[in-house]
């Protein structure tokens, strides 16, 4: 045999000792692995524990130990059997190459010489195999599968628990002896608002990311090994023999302290980001208030548990992604919530724009929700040519801010040749804006823009128009001041109330002279203004402050339609001239008719008088038609007289009482109905009416229609319906009366009975 096989067999023989060698070994690991993996069975079932894990470690420990120590020598026969075994081959040709011959004959010799080349010819071709556990014949019942299927059932049922319960029940317990202690908490970030989350050993934690991790550990002189996702802590002395650490958290990870072999505390941390607020639109609306101003109504809920820092609204134009962002600031509260922004003076008027509410919590996360439905801005009701041009330029501006250059040119045309006659001071504030519009100030001019628009628009009436809005602001803070017990002097709300009065006056002294009603301040009759501003002073003085403050409020509404009121032009003073006219012929001829129908009960009714009666009403309707207006009642008031009147010249009496009666209700119906008409008359007249009107809320009160007149203002011309009540109840009242008569009067006092 050559040296090169000899080499060969050797190497060939030293891996196979090898192999047989970690065939060994892995066999005295395998008990222990299939114990440890029974025990992550009970892990996985949230069985385990840390002294569990202890025991199970420990014999495991034991066993391997036990079957290194059976460990047998290697045998040199055994390693060429495992040879010919892998490699196939027969007739031991191991043993061949070590036997000889015992007879020196050279035939036998020869014979020998050529078995052994046919041994070494197939041992050049051996090989060594591979690991063999022989799990087969030591596992007959294949009891490894069943351990392997409930492994598999443990991680299935544990779910996202797994990798925690493993934690867990991997967990050696504390050293048995007095050592070193552990305490560590969690502090979440000031916006969640939270107390600090102490850790208990073995636990898998939830926090928020930014929270604040603390561990002090004290007993040992040197600080313990401690890391965190991969990341080592260094820790600071407290003391001779306590130690911290602090750590921001931003990733999910496992905090462990102390080596393997003495854990001091081990965790499994999973950092979540802060929630998002959730934002849900409850109701979209435009709603126009007396003064004529557009409010968009928006209600909305949001979803947070941290809280909002603030919350706004963003108009935008669709087709102009550089027009100038609009925003308002809304109310930042969680839950519902919600707002009316006035968008009357939006430059984008009679334009289609996009509005986007915006939030953003404590956590400094934000959300937005754009409104399904696009708000059709209202354009400014302009009549002014000057103020027309200014606000296209102003809406151009707005659309463009970056053609600055160009709109500051065509202001500085238009102020040298204005479309209608301004004033020299709106001149001047016109002529001022070109020159000093730039690309960087574009909001600002912006909103000169709408303030010159204003006062163009305004004309003469301009500064009377701010004299009552800074009039009305002192005399509503006045008397919201006295609402905390504060004692209002009369002086003062005195003075208040006559700047008030003179500044309403001023306004309507500015009208042009060819309007209906202006040069000459109308008597206006603000008695019942006074009235409540008196009333809201004794509430406030009494403690009756709830009371107050709902007067307050229905003052401010007031307050704001007399700013918008206008005298009444010649057809409306011509109507309502008309109107108080009838309003006291309906009464007139109501007590009328119930003293004929009197007479007729008694049976000395006269034709005459119901003609003379009928020929009032006719005059009547025919001033009502004159002016437009044509109240319900009268006609079938009309025909029942006629009636009555024929019923009369027969002598029939029953028939002529019924005919009366149904007069006397067609009377009550228009006298209803012309009070209506009245109360809904939007015009503040030279006579000194004033009508009712909405509430702050839009509520109706006194009866009249929503967003349609003055609130609680008293009506100085007497009620028809009132009236006429009065009549029938004085004429109840005498006392030879006859007894129809008291029974027809009774059914109109109590027409439910």
């Amino acid at each position: 045999m050559g040296a090169g096989s000899a080499l060969a067999l050797r190497r060939l023989r030293a891996r196979t000792g090898r192999i047989i060698r970690a065939e060994f070994l892995l066999r005295a690991l395998s008990p222990a692995v299939y114990l440890i993996l029974g025990y992550a069975v009970l892990a996985l079932f949230d069985l385990g524990n840390a002294y569990l894990f202890a025991a199970v470690l420990l014999a495991a420990m034991v066993w391997v130990a036990v079957n290194l120590l059976r460990m047998p020598p290697l045998d040199p026969m055994a390693i060429d059997r495992r040879i010919e075994t892998a490699s196939g081959l027969t007739h031991r040709p191991f043993a061949s190459l070590d036997d000889h011959p015992e007879s020196d004959d050279p035939r036998t010799l020869a014979m020998w010489d050529a078995h052994v080349a046919r041994a070494k010819a197939s041992i050049a071709h051996a090989r060594i195999g591979f690991l063999s556990l022989q799990s087969p014949s030591r596992d007959p019942l294949a009891l490894r599968a069943l351990l392997l299927l409930l492994l598999l059932s443990g991680v299935i049922i544990a779910g996202p628990a797994a990798t925690a319960r493993l934690a867990a029940g991997f967990t050696l317990p504390p050293w048995p002896f007095p050592g070193p202690t552990v305490d560590a908490w969690i502090t979440p970030p000031p916006y969640a608002n939270a107390p600090p989350l102490l850790l208990s050993p073995g636990i898998a934690v939830t926090a928020l990311a930014g929270s604040q991790l603390t561990i002090i550990v004290n007993g040992p002189s040197h600080a313990p090994a401690t890391s965190f996702a991969g990341t080592r802590f260094i820790q600071a002395a407290l003391g001779p023999d306590s130690h911290r650490a602090d750590a921001a958290l931003s990733t999910s990870g496992t905090l462990r302290i102390g080596p393997w072999w003495h854990r001091l505390a081990h965790w499994r941390i999973i950092v979540v980001p802060p929630f998002a607020p959730v934002i849900t639109i409850t109701q979209v609306s435009l709603h126009m208030s007396a003064a004529g101003r557009i409010a968009l109504n928006l209600h909305w809920h949001v979803n947070d548990p941290y809280g909002l820092t603030g919350a706004q609204l963003a108009f935008t134009v669709p087709g102009h992604p550089a027009a100038l962002p609009l925003y308002s600031a809304l109310p930042a509260s969680t839950g519902d919530a919600g707002t009316a922004l006035d968008v009357t003076d939006s430059p984008f008027d009679g334009m289609p724009v996009t509005a986007t509410l915006a939030v953003r919590n404590q956590a400094g996360i934000g959300a937005h929700l754009a409104l399904a439905q696009q708000i059709l801005v209202p354009a400014l009701p302009l009549q002014d040519r000057t103020a027309i041009a200014l606000n296209q330029l102003r809406q151009r501006l707005a659309l463009q801010p970056s053609d600055a250059p160009g709109i500051a040119a065509a202001l500085a045309r238009l102020a040298a040749a204005p479309p209608s006659a301004i004033s020299f001071a709106a001149d001047i504030k016109l002529a001022a804006l070109a020159p000093s519009l730039t690309s960087s100030n574009v909001g600002a001019i912006e909103d000169q823009l709408l303030a010159l628009i204003r006062e163009i628009e305004a004309g003469p009436d301009y500064a009377a128009q701010q004299d009552m809005a800074k009039a009305n602001a002192a005399l509503l803070q006045a008397l919201a001041h006295g609402l905390d017990g504060s004692r209002t002097n009369p002086a003062a709300l005195q003075k208040l109330l006559q700047a008030m009065h003179d500044a309403l006056a001023k306004h309507f002294a500015n009208m042009p002279p060819g309007t209906p009603g202006g040069a000459t301040p109308p008597s206006l009759d603000l008695s019942s203004l006074d009235r409540l501003v008196q009333k809201i002073t004794a509430d406030e003085q009494a403690g009756r402050t709830q009371q107050a403050a709902q007067e307050i409020r229905q003052l401010q509404a007031m307050l704001k339609a007399i700013a918008a009121a206008r005298p009444m032009s010649a057809a409306q003073q011509a109507q309502a001239n008309a109107e108080n006219q009838a309003a006291q012929g309906l009464a007139q001829l109501t007590t009328g008719e119930a003293r004929l129908l009197d007479q007729t009960n008694q049976g000395i009714g006269s034709a005459a008088t119901q003609r003379g009666l009928q020929n009032q009403l006719n005059a009547m309707q025919q001033s009502l038609q004159n002016a437009g207006v044509n109240l319900p009642g009268l006609p079938a008031a009309g025909q029942a007289m006629r009636n009555a009147a024929n019923d009369l010249n027969a002598a029939d009496g029953v028939a002529a009482a019924a005919a009366e009666t149904a007069a006397i209700q067609g009377l009550q119906k228009a006298g209803a109905a012309l009070n209506t008409a009245r109360q809904t008359n939007l015009s503040i007249g030279q006579d000194g009416t004033d009508t009712q009107g909405t509430d702050p809320t839009g509520n109706s009160v006194n009866g009249a229609t929503d967003e349609q007149s003055l609130p609680g203002m008293d009506v100085p011309a007497p009620n028809p319906a009132d009236a006429i009540e009065d009549q029938i109840i004085k004429r109840d009242a005498e006392p030879d009366l006859s007894i129809p008569t008291k029974q027809y009067f009774n059914r109109l006092l109590n027409p439910d009975q």
